[in-house]
């Protein structure tokens, strides 16, 4: 081989090896700018991302802080409505006794002003059982509609069913039969003496408190009856009387008072028994119908009813009446039966208002007084009841606090043993 040739060969040689050389230096230099860059994005990168997801897991956990602060903020007002602000119709519901009690004393009043309209029609006694057959005839249906058992639970039930209807119906013509001896001022200032025989009475047998305040309610109470009846025994009469019948009309009152106070205290009783008050009215009313009954026709006092307005007033009667009872045995049954009996007491104010309505009859002065007594006597015992309510509402509540304390602080204790 000639020397050009070798010089040839190796030009091309160290040619090659350059371009080797210069290659792999740029291949390191692309790698070193792309690590480089990759470094950067990396840097620049990085971070925002990570802060992105930070963000948004703060974000996130904000909204649920705030969802769950309105969630509690909620419940705490719920909570605070329930146990402190309560509705009107809540209200009315806890007291729900005395306004159907006041209800029925309405219903009774009316009832005696309507009697006044056929009283020189037909005689008081068959007024008293035509009452009771309406009775009968309007709660046998309806107690078939609502299924109610007609049938008594027990024989205790059936004995406190009859012992209420024969009361009822003893005080009702005792009563009637009082007015024909002495005035109706009289018999209603003695009838209205029941009140004491049913706080004795509801103290004895069924156990009910009757402390001091309800005593003086109580002598309130009968204190507003005789100012309003004016009884001549303590007010004068002009009118002079048969001592003897004048005395058999007095016992006659009496003996309707203590009737009438234990009808209402077996009632009383029953209620508590969770017995329907239409079973109550149901045998009631068939004690009465077959008992009045059987004593009109011992006595012969039977007659027909004239035509015309006098049936439909026998027959309002005996609507208004049957109501009348309903109502005020739904309220023996979930109150205080002194409470109940002085709430009826306002039927003479009751009879004084429907009696100027319709009659045109004013009261005087001192019947204004007596309805200004028994109405101060009825307020009271109304905020008694609202006291009483209240204060069991407290108690309840502290209770309940108590024990979620107490429940608390077991937890806790747990927890620390554990």
């Amino acid at each position: 081989m000639s020397q050009d040739e070798d010089g040839g060969l190796l030009r091309q040689t160290i040619y090659i090896k350059q371009m080797d050389s210069f290659s792999e230096k740029n291949t390191f230099a692309i790698r070193e700018n792309m690590s480089a860059d990759n470094q950067h994005e990396s840097i620049m990168l990085g971070p925002s991302t990570s802060f992105c997801h930070k963000t948004r897991e703060v974000v996130k956990e904000e909204e649920d802080d705030k969802v769950g602060e309105e969630k509690n903020e909620s419940l705490s007002e719920e909570k605070v409505e329930q146990t402190q602000l309560r509705t009107l119709g809540q209200r009315i519901y806890d007291h729900r006794g005395i306004i159907v009690a006041s209800f029925s004393t309405f219903l009774f009043a009316f009832q005696t002003n309507l009697v006044r309209f056929i009283e020189n029609d037909i005689h008081m006694m068959e007024v008293s059982f035509y009452r009771f057959l309406c009775q009968l005839i309007m709660v046998t249906p309806f107690m078939l509609y609502k299924k109610i058992p007609l049938q008594p639970e027990s024989r205790k039930v059936f004995f406190l069913h009859i012992t209420r209807g024969i009361f009822g119906t003893l005080a009702s013509n005792a009563f009637f039969y009082s007015i024909l001896y002495i005035p109706i001022g009289d018999a209603a200032a003695i009838v209205m003496g029941q009140l004491v025989f049913v706080g004795i009475f509801a103290r004895l047998f069924i156990k009910e408190a009757f402390g001091l305040l309800d005593a003086s309610l109580v002598l309130l109470s009968i204190v507003g009856v005789v100012l309003i009846s004016q009884p001549p025994f303590l007010f004068g009469g002009k009118d002079e009387t048969n001592p003897n019948r004048e005395f058999l009309g007095a016992m006659l009152a009496l003996f309707a008072s203590i009737s009438f106070a234990a009808g209402n205290v077996v009632t009383s009783y029953l209620g508590k028994m969770k017995v329907d008050p239409s079973a109550i009215l149901l045998y009631y009313a068939l004690v009465g119908t077959v008992g009045t009954g059987l004593f009109n026709s011992v006595v012969g006092r039977w007659s027909t009813p004239p035509y015309g307005n006098t049936r439909w007033f026998i027959i309002s009667i005996g609507v208004i009446h049957c109501l009348a009872q309903y109502f005020l045995t739904y309220s023996f049954s979930i109150e205080n039966t002194v409470l109940v009996s002085i709430m009826m007491t306002n039927e003479s104010i009751y009879s004084y208002i429907l009696e100027f309505a319709l009659f045109g009859v004013k009261p005087e002065l001192t019947s204004l007084l007596g309805g200004g007594v028994l109405l101060t006597a009825s307020v009271l015992a109304s905020l008694k009841k609202i006291w009483i309510s209240r204060r069991g509402a407290q108690n309840d509540l502290s209770s309940s606090d108590l024990h979620d304390s107490l429940d608390y602080t077991n937890l806790e204790q747990n927890n620390h043993v554990s």
